[in-house]
């Protein structure tokens, strides 16, 4: 259930459903304009993103490789570009393997497709132009060329910083009172 921005009230989709569907088509349009799909579709965002995965790299539920697909590369991402341009790309199931643990048990991988891999290293890079000014200087989540080691080593610093300061404070204050 979602409230109407249109009028007071719960949103059930029940009394009028023909006024819901034109209110979902429209805002669809209207997120469509601004979506990330839009800035990816560009060919040659899509063939720099494919050079910049593993070449070795396991292939998906297709069973294409890097090399077969890097064999007919131009087309592949012309016909790529043009059914994300039409929305009529849709991204192919995971293939799951199973990797033993230390203890005997195994976990769960999912490999996926290596045009799906295409379309979200793209996406990538596309949200790190866009975001990547907005995050501040101390963030470290999901950000390229930090990770939980470099926020660690920020912390360590910051923290020993910090009781220098508290240790001078309070020798300080020591000395004052003593005086």
């Amino acid at each position: 259930m979602r409230y109407s921005k249109a009028r007071a009230g719960l949103r059930t989709g029940k009394a009028c459903p023909r006024r819901w569907i034109a209110y979902d088509k429209q805002q669809d349009r209207e997120r469509r304009k601004s979506s990330p799909r839009s800035y990816t579709t560009s060919s040659e965002h899509l063939e720099a993103a494919f050079y910049e995965l593993k070449e070795n790299a396991a292939p998906g539920v297709d069973g294409v490789t890097w090399r077969a697909y890097e064999e007919g590369l131009d087309p592949s991402i012309l016909d790529l570009h043009s059914r994300l341009h039409k929305g009529a790309y849709r991204a192919l199931p995971s293939r799951r393997v199973y990797i033993p643990k230390p203890d005997g048990r195994q976990r769960p991988l999912a490999v996926a497709a290596l045009e799906d891999k295409i379309v979200q290293r793209a996406t990538i890079g596309v949200m790190n132009a866009i975001y990547e000014e907005d995050f501040l200087g101390f963030s470290y989540g999901f950000r390229p060329k930090r990770g939980q080691h470099d926020l660690r080593g920020t912390c360590q610093i910051f923290l020993s910083s910090w009781w220098r300061t508290v240790a001078i404070k309070r020798a300080l204050e020591q000395a004052v009172a003593a005086s």
